[in-house]
């Protein structure tokens, strides 16, 4: 199983993090593929983070530092938490003050206007891209 995927829901790209403890040491590819990403004209974002248990402090700087790039190009970047990550976020601030936050990507999918199926959900080829 790869680390990071890629899929495209409509506009909307959704970058799922498969890792259950997010470090500096997978920030830098993150970030890489965000700002790739945005690059290439994708101004809706969502990074899945469900499966993380433990995010440090150098991959949220990376989520942040993306964050800002997509803001100059009038994008936001949408993050999914598990609700227990959630609520200890509200107790430590920061993330939550920054980013959209929610507990499914349903949720943040329809954030951005997007009703389609789950089934309408496509793993892009083009996407696919390792870094």
């Amino acid at each position: 199983m790869e680390d990071f995927n890629k899929k495209l829901a409509g506009d909307i790209l959704i970058e799922t993090v498969d890792l259950l403890r997010a470090t500096r040491m997978e920030a830098n590819i993150l970030k890489k593929r965000l700002f790739q990403d945005i690059q290439f004209h994708n101004k809706k974002i969502i990074v899945d983070l469900s499966k993380c248990t433990f995010i440090d402090s150098a991959f949220w700087g990376a989520l942040v530092v993306s964050l800002r790039r997509t803001k100059e190009t009038n994008g936001a970047i949408k993050l999914v938490l598990t609700p227990s990550f959630n609520e200890e976020l509200i107790h430590y601030g920061g993330a939550l003050r920054v980013f959209n936050c929610y507990t499914t990507v349903k949720d943040a999918l329809k954030s951005y206007g997007y009703y389609g199926e789950e089934s309408q959900i496509k793993y892009s080829d083009q996407l696919q891209n390792t870094i």
